[in-house]
């Protein structure tokens, strides 16, 4: 079946969950997870905060065992 990520990158809060697609307009829960925001995040124009925000998601998509091949490109908004 198709996963399908979904990714929240909030002023306070980063937050994900994966899916499952079980076909018919069913989805299973696979993964859920949450971590602060970096202080400034994705409210500062630093490369530095943007940087930090990139490193909270890597971590915690790491942290909760979510496997995805994704393509690294640069960060914008």
């Amino acid at each position: 079946m198709k996963s399908v990520l979904g990714l929240d990158i909030g002023s306070q809060y980063i937050k994900y969950s994966v899916l499952e697609h079980m076909g018919k307009g069913q989805y299973r829960l696979l993964s859920i997870g949450m971590a602060p925001s970096p202080a400034k995040g994705i409210l500062s124009e630093a490369q530095i905060d943007q940087e930090a925000v990139a490193a909270t998601i890597h971590k915690l998509l790491k942290d909760g065992n979510v496997l995805a091949a994704v393509q690294e490109e640069r960060f914008t908004r």
